[in-house]
C-alpha cells in the first residue's frame, strides 16, 4: 500500500472553486475520510486523486512520487462510486474477476484472488448470482470487492454507503472497517455523514467550499474544532455557540452575551474586552451539580431519542439544545438549572478558534 500527498490542489469548474490551495498528506495504511456538506468539493478531490479530473494547480503524489501525468490505470488506483456500476450481463464472479482478466492475469491467479476476496467480503454464496438478484448491500460488497481484489495501492471510496437505509449502512460500515483492518490498505473516504466520519477515519478532513479546515483524528475534530464550522457541523445535537464579551477585573474574567454570563477565569488576562463566540456541547451540560456559574433556562421541548433526551431551552433569546439522560424527569414548561465546567467551554475569535497553554507555574504563554 501507499501514501497519498496532496499539495496546493486547485480546481475550478468555470466560476465555481471546487478546490482552493487544498493540502493533506494520508499516511501508508490509514483510512482517511474527506467529511463536508454537499459540494464542497470531497468527490472532485477524489477524482482528481484517481486521475479522472486533471486539476489546475497542485500535484499529487502517491509515495513521494508525481503522478500528475499518469493516467488512471498508470496510478494504480481503485474507485467505488455511489452507484454500484457493476455489470448487470455478468455474474458476481464474473465482475470480481473482469479487470484481472483485462490485465492478462492467469486463471489461477484470478481465481485465488476472487476467492479470497469473497471470503474477506462474505459474498461467497453470491458468486453465481447477476447483480439484479442481490440486495443493495449485497451489490455495494461486490462493488468494494472488485477494488479489493486488484490490490491498489490506494481504494478510493465516493460516497458508497449513501444508498443503503439506516440499518444496513452501519452493517456494511463496520464491515468495511473491518476490510480496511484485514487488508492494511491506505483508504479515502468520502462522505457527508459525520457519524460515519467518526466511526470510520484514523485521520479526518472537514472541508467546505473546496477547503479543508481542520485535519486530525475524529476525537481532536470532535473537541478541539478549529473553527466555528467545524464546531457546528460535526456533532450532533451542534454545539451551542453564543456571541458576546469577555469581560473582568481582578484576576477574574467572564463571558458576557446579552441573556447570561459564564465563568472564564482560566483564560489568560490580555483576552479582557475581546468580542467572541463561546460555546459548549450538548452533553456538557450537568443539572443538578455545581461546576460552574448556574444558568436558568426554560424549556420549550423535550426530545426523546431512546438512549437519552435533547432538551431544548432557552435563556431570554438565547437558544440551547441540552443532553441528558433518558429518565430525566424533565418536560415543556419547565425551569432548569445547569452549569458547564470551564475546561469544556470552547471560545472562537472571528471564526477561529482561540488556544491557549499554561506552563508548570500555571501560568499563560
Amino acid at each position: 500500500m501507499s501514501s497519498l500527498k496532496l499539495s496546493g490542489i486547485g480546481k475550478c469548474f468555470g466560476d465555481v472553486v471546487a478546490a482552493s490551495d487544498v493540502d493533506l498528506l494520508v499516511n501508508n495504511g490509514e483510512f482517511c475520510v474527506l467529511l463536508g456538506p454537499s459540494g464542497c468539493g470531497k468527490s472532485t478531490l477524489l477524482q482528481i486523486v484517481a486521475g479522472l479530473v486533471p486539476q489546475d494547480r497542485g500535484s499529487v503524489l502517491i509515495d513521494g512520487r508525481s503522478v500528475d501525468n499518469k493516467s488512471p490505470k498508470e496510478r494504480d488506483v481503485a474507485m467505488v462510486f455511489q452507484s454500484y456500476a457493476l455489470y448487470p450481463h455478468m455474474t458476481v464472479i464474473e465482475n470480481l474477476g473482469f479487470a484481472l482478466r483485462m490485465r492478462g492475469m492467469r486463471k489461477n491467479v484470478i481465481k485465488e484472488r476472487v476467492t479470497q476476496t469473497a471470503r474477506i467480503l462474505g459474498i461467497e454464496p453470491l458468486l453465481n448470482q447477476k447483480p439484479k438478484h442481490l440486495s443493495g448491500g449485497q451489490r455495494q460488497r461486490v462493488a468494494m470487492g472488485r477494488a479489493l481484489v486488484r490490490r491498489p495501492s490506494i481504494f478510493l471510496l465516493d460516497e458508497p454507503l449513501s444508498n443503503l437505509d439506516a440499518q444496513l449502512r452501519m452493517h456494511v460500515r463496520m464491515e468495511l472497517k473491518k476490510l480496511h483492518q484485514e487488508s492494511e490498505g491506505t483508504f479515502i473516504h468520502v462522505t457527508h455523514d459525520q457519524v460515519e466520519a467518526m466511526s470510520l477515519g484514523d485521520q479526518v478532513a472537514v472541508m467546505k467550499e473546496g477547503r479543508i479546515h481542520q485535519t486530525g483524528p475524529p476525537e481532536e475534530i470532535y473537541d478541539r474544532p478549529a473553527d466555528t464550522f467545524v464546531a457546528t457541523f460535526v456533532g450532533s445535537p451542534v454545539m451551542n455557540l453564543f456571541k458576546g464579551v469577555l469581560t473582568g477585573s481582578r484576576g477574574e474574567m467572564v463571558f458576557r452575551c446579552r441573556d447570561f454570563l459564564m465563568d472564564m477565569t482560566h483564560l489568560p488576562d490580555e483576552w479582557k474586552n475581546r468580542e467572541v463566540e463561546m460555546g459548549f456541547r450538548p452533553e456538557d451540560a450537568e443539572m443538578g451539580t455545581r461546576v460552574g456559574p448556574i444558568i436558568h433556562a426554560g424549556v420549550e421541548m423535550v426530545s426523546n431519542v431512546g438512549a437519552e433526551k435533547h432538551i431544548h431551552a432557552r435563556v431570554g433569546d438565547s437558544n440551547m439544545t441540552l443532553r441528558t439522560e433518558k429518565d430525566a424527569l424533565i418536560q415543556a414548561g419547565d425551569n432548569i438549572g445547569f452549569s458547564v465546567r470551564p475546561s469544556r467551554l470552547h471560545v472562537f475569535c472571528q471564526g477561529k478558534r482561540m488556544e491557549f497553554h499554561q506552563d508548570e507555574n500555571g501560568g499563560f504563554q
